[in-house]
């Protein structure tokens, strides 16, 4: 069985509806803020294979004033591909999921 087997059957709180407009909110603000950074975010291509994701996702954090968590996720899934989350720090927390062919490239995904 695999380590992370019982997760499925563990009961998880939705997001209520404050949680949910704090962090509409977060996303409203951030889409409505400016920065050289964040501007720079509208004219790169995110398929660029050149593009450091990581990186850039830092850089904008740090203009931004918000962290960025990584986890890698150790299961691989059905398709053998590596998985990661990324937390940014808002109230509530977001969270998304990537994957991608090797530990590296989940990371790289995600923005």
């Amino acid at each position: 069985m695999s380590r992370y087997g019982d997760v499925k059957d563990s009961s998880v709180q939705s997001i209520n509806n404050s949680y949910s407009q704090k962090v509409a909110q977060f996303h409203k603000t951030l889409k409505n803020s400016s920065g050289p950074k964040l501007n720079n975010l509208q004219l790169v291509c995110l398929k660029d294979k050149k593009l450091d994701a990581v990186k850039f996702l830092e850089e904008i954090s740090q203009e931004q004033q918000f962290e960025v968590t990584y986890v890698d996720i150790e299961e691989k899934t059905f398709s053998n591909s590596s998985q990661c989350l990324v937390q940014l720090s808002t109230l509530p927390v977001a969270v998304c999921h990537g994957t991608g062919a090797n530990t590296k490239r989940p990371r790289q995904m995600l923005l």
